[in-house]
């Protein structure tokens, strides 16, 4: 009976240094402690992850093999952890790596997250022909405007442009939800990568953070469009403007008008569609809201 209790001693202590104990990491000789909000992400979510007591230098993170920035929070360090639409469910390393700051020894962290899955809604509609089916050289068009858009979320840009928590950058009703499955004329059509904001034609559009305009173009299905680069991969899409106020590469701050409410490109009524793409991750922007709220509640109890 002695000899079973102690192998089962040997195993619950081996079972929680390799997954991790709760609320500190899984590494040996040190306990930084981290926290994430919320304790499971769903797909297309973004957490917020703190971690302190890391004795470290030179740190880089990694997750879901898109790099993760951190930065200063009351004491702690807190970064965005987007988890893409297209992601399956399942547990995956956040891997921190160090140099620690006295002897220069290399650690390494090993955190596992859980991805919980999430069922999106469906939305059915009926639209005019013409808005669904297009001739090949429109095809083509569509297409080389979405290699042109899918080019500007990969620049690589290390400065943090944004500060403080992001903003919706209209008031109004939610009419479209994020990742919902758009069935048009009876045929499953792509996800809806953002949310549609309700909106009067000429409604003033803000910035939702500080950052540089990436892009202002027109085109065929998203209309007048502006992306704004965030810095460290963070980035926010503005579509069906009615005109945009900006111009590629202006500096611009949160709350700042950057154009109007429109109905171009594909829409059937004015509002606004407004995404959020982080390192490559499509991610819902109210959970980019959330989550930097937080941040900057981080932020202001340090300074009070």
């Amino acid at each position: 009976m002695e000899k079973i209790s102690y192998q089962l001693i040997i195993f619950v202590f081996y079972f929680f240094l390799t997954i991790g104990f709760p609320g500190t990491a899984s590494c040996a000789d040190e306990r930084p402690a981290w926290t994430l909000h919320p304790a499971k992400l769903a797909i297309g979510q973004v957490g917020l992850f703190s971690i302190s007591d890391v004795p470290a230098t030179r740190m880089t993170a990694t997750f879901l093999n898109r790099p993760v920035y951190f930065h200063p929070a009351s004491g702690s360090l807190a970064a965005l952890l987007p988890v893409d639409i297209s992601t399956p469910p399942g547990k995956y390393p956040l891997t921190i790596e160090y140099e620690h700051i006295h002897h220069g020894t290399k650690k390494v962290i090993t955190i596992q997250v859980e991805v919980h899955p999430y069922e999106f809604p469906v939305e059915e509609l009926t639209l005019p022909e013409k808005m669904v089916t297009f001739p090949e050289e429109i095809l083509k068009r569509i297409q080389d405007e979405k290699e042109a858009v899918d080019a500007v979320f990969e620049e690589t840009n290390m400065s943090l442009l944004w500060n403080g928590g992001f903003i919706k950058p209209v008031e109004g009703d939610i009419v479209g939800l994020f990742g919902s499955r758009r069935i048009l004329n009876g045929e499953e059509r792509s996800r809806h990568m953002g949310v549609d904001i309700r909106g009067k034609e000429g409604t003033p559009i803000r910035c939702a953070n500080s950052g540089r305009v990436a892009l202002a173009s027109d085109f065929y299905l998203l209309g007048s469009t502006v992306i704004l680069n965030h810095g460290q991969g963070v980035f926010t899409i503005y579509c069906h403007l009615s005109k945009a106020a900006v111009k590629e590469g202006q500096q611009v701050a949160k709350g700042e008008s950057l154009g109007e409410i429109g109905a171009t490109g594909r829409a059937t009524g004015p509002h606004l569609h407004w995404g959020a793409v982080i390192c490559g991750a499509r991610v819902d922007p109210l959970s980019l809201i959330e989550a930097t709220a937080m941040v900057a509640e981080m932020r202001n109890s340090k300074a009070n």
